[in-house]
């Protein structure tokens, strides 16, 4: 009778073990598939290299899934690889996946055209050697591809797939409107106790004609010649057209292409410093408009946004 409980319990206990629910892998939801190779090339629209090397990939697919795929490939592979994403345009310096995202147009930021919200990033202390972008494929999944040179003989490859928005809002920033009477803006400083920082080194300038009631009250602006300076330092000279800043001296190169601000590198230590405007409109005499401003300690390193 002992012998015939035992067997019995010994039999429920195999009947429960074998009907405990068995765990899903990590990358598995119940709103996607796991990937295997034929669903990402589908997903990237181009074969996977044969020559490809150490190659991993994770992730599910569906909405609130994405795909990480990485894998290592010769030099001449990996160009012909790439040049199929982004338009070929790879930012020197620049990995997306250990990012600051910015809403400054700072030259030594890169602009991410991609969904709602476009806005600006970039890497720091990022070797040459590293490149990347962020982009989107023609049915709207978001991606960013990170590539790392520093093998003369091996391309290695990184690229994230997302489907569901990353960045979901507009990336925020400071703006401050220096002089109350006159539509000018200023990005890249910050407010401190008694006065501002200057945590990336550079200054934006900018006009907000963003309304009609603003364009009909600055009318005056439009085909008006403005001179920037900063402590009697001519900074640039641009003429307005449309509310867009159109630089008169060959210095374009300082600026981000972004002709709603005119973005610099100032020579600023602590203090006391003076922002002047100099506007001359097309019928008008010319107006002058300044603003005084302290500058205190600079602000902690932005930290990194990885997506």
């Amino acid at each position: 009778m002992a012998i015939l409980v035992v067997v019995v319990v010994v039999v429920l206990l195999i009947v429960l073990q074998n009907n405990q629910a068995v765990p899903l892998p990590t990358n598995l939801s119940p709103n996607g598939n796991l990937w295997d190779t034929a669903s990402i090339e589908r997903e990237l629209g181009t074969r996977l290299p044969t020559d490809a090397k150490d190659v991993h990939f994770d992730g599910f697919q569906g909405r609130g899934g994405g795909l990480d795929l990485s894998f290592k490939i010769s030099a001449t592979g990996g160009k012909d690889f790439i040049r199929q994403f982004c338009d070929n345009v790879f930012y020197q310096g620049y990995d997306p996946f250990n990012a600051v995202n910015l809403s400054e147009p700072f030259t030594f930021a890169h602009l991410i055209n991609v969904g709602q919200f476009p806005y600006y990033s970039y890497s720091p202390n990022t070797a040459t050697t590293i490149m990347g972008n962020r982009c989107q494929f023609p049915k709207g999944a978001q991606y960013q591809i990170r590539v790392d040179t520093s093998s003369q003989s091996a391309y290695a490859i990184q690229i994230h797939v997302f489907f569901s928005c990353e960045i979901c809002h507009n990336v925020s920033s400071e703006t401050v409107k220096p002089i109350s009477e006159f539509p000018a803006q200023l990005l890249g400083l910050q407010s401190e106790t008694n006065g501002y920082s200057l945590p990336f080194s550079e200054l934006c300038f900018g006009l907000d004609l963003s309304t009609a009631y603003l364009r009909d009250k600055w009318k005056e602006l439009e085909g008006a010649t403005l001179k920037v300076s900063l402590d009697h330092t001519l900074i640039f000279s641009a003429v307005t057209t449309n509310g867009s800043l159109n630089l008169q001296q060959d210095d374009s190169s300082s600026s981000n292409g972004n002709q709603q601000s005119y973005c610099f590198k100032p020579d600023l230590g602590y203090g006391l410093h003076t922002l002047l405007v100099d506007v001359t409109p097309l019928s008008d005499k010319s107006h002058q408009y300044s603003w005084d401003f302290q500058l205190q300690a600079a602000s902690a390193t932005p930290t990194p946004y990885s997506m």
